[in-house]
């Protein structure tokens, strides 16, 4: 109402607050990395991922516009709940539960979070007595989406969400990781985009090779240093969001 108060005496409206909430929701997402992987590889290499976070060139089209403020308070919050939960006490839980309804609120990536959180839980003892921090949210989330079935298909299937693309589950998490790959990495960059949606999307020649070297990295660092419950949770988290892209996959969501 205000901003059409605004244009109807002729002051014009402006996006300053969108711009606000986004810049503070890609801070926090960045900060919150940044602690999330300072307390377990030191602050120096921590540094890495949280500029990657907060410059994220590959991707300006969905995080530094006001349509990004979901994804980036997603992250932030989803990413400050584990780290409450590291606390392992009754307030951290009672924080990491509030910020894992305000990451499901915000976009439904939360639900991963929620997930990662429940597995985090599960992995340590004491697992009855704490499990409401991430039932709570997940409980939540489900009424909403029994709420919008009520509302009709058409507003509850807008995911796309289809059975049949379990088919595809494996080849789009090795293109997933081959994209992430080249992105990481600053070489996916096409120079000459063809199609409306060829910006949107990300491809490289050297996405597969990056993503293949980086996981035998990965095993070779668990093989060395064993498999902890963070790197349980971290790589059940990061399959688990490939697994739910790849049946959301249609036209237009590549």
């Amino acid at each position: 109402e205000r901003a059409f108060v605004a244009i109807d005496l002729g002051l014009g409206a402006d996006f300053v607050a969108l711009r606000l909430a986004e810049v503070a929701g890609a801070s926090l997402a960045a900060l919150a990395c940044f602690v999330y992987a300072a307390r377990r590889v030191g602050p120096t290499l921590a540094l890495a991922p949280a500029i990657l976070l907060l410059f994220l060139g590959t991707a300006w089209e969905i995080t530094v516009i006001p349509a990004g403020i979901a994804n980036t308070w997603c992250a932030a919050a989803g990413v400050g709940a584990l780290l409450a939960l590291e606390r392992e006490d009754r307030r951290g839980d009672a924080i990491a539960a509030g910020l894992l309804v305000v990451s499901i609120a915000s976009w439904t990536l939360g639900v991963i979070f929620a997930a990662g959180a429940a597995l985090a839980i599960a992995l340590r003892p004491g697992v009855r007595g704490r499990i409401w921090v991430a039932a709570l949210p997940l409980g939540l989330y489900v009424l909403w989406y029994a709420w919008l079935r009520v509302l009709g298909p058409e507003a509850a299937d807008v995911q796309n969400i289809r059975a049949i693309n379990l088919l595809l589950v494996p080849s789009f998490v090795a293109q997933e990781a081959a994209a992430v790959g080249g992105a990481l990495a600053g070489l996916n960059y096409d120079r000459d985009p063809e199609g409306l949606f060829a910006t949107f999307s990300t491809a490289s020649a050297f996405g597969a090779v990056i993503a293949a070297l980086g996981g035998v990295a990965i095993l070779a660092g668990l093989r060395r240093r064993g498999l902890s419950a963070g790197a349980v949770v971290a790589l059940a988290m990061l399959l688990g969001f490939w697994f739910v892209l790849a049946l959301s996959v249609g036209p237009g969501r590549s």
